[in-house]
């Protein structure tokens, strides 16, 4: 499998430090640009209390947008526990005018790190 089609959940939820995850993505759709790579980085949250394989989903300035779902955990987080990295890509960004933000990914295995 070199990749898959999946979408962030928990997206509506603000995070631990109290800053909006909604506020973030509407501030990324203001400059999206389907036709431009956009890439988030993907960073396993070994402390979730919910899911021991939960891996959390950051902007390029570190913002926590919201995770990757359990079902696509069971396959991402042990890549990331064996050393390779993640690419994650933004598809689209869903939502707004009224109505709750999303973001749809493509999520593929690096190689593994040296």
């Amino acid at each position: 499998m070199n990749g898959f089609f999946t979408k962030l959940v928990g997206v509506t939820f603000d995070n631990t430090d109290g800053s909006s995850r909604q506020q973030y993505i509407a501030e990324l759709a203001e400059t999206f640009d389907v036709n431009v790579k956009t890439f988030l980085n993907g960073k396993r949250d070994l402390d979730n209390p919910y899911d021991d394989k939960a891996v959390a989903i950051y902007d390029q300035q570190g913002r926590q947008l919201g995770y990757l779902s359990r079902k696509v955990n069971e396959t991402v987080a042990p890549w990331l526990d064996q050393g390779s990295d993640l690419l994650v890509e933004i598809v689209n960004i869903t939502g707004g005018e009224g109505s709750h933000w999303g973001i749809n990914i493509w999520v593929e295995k690096k190689k593994a790190s040296a």
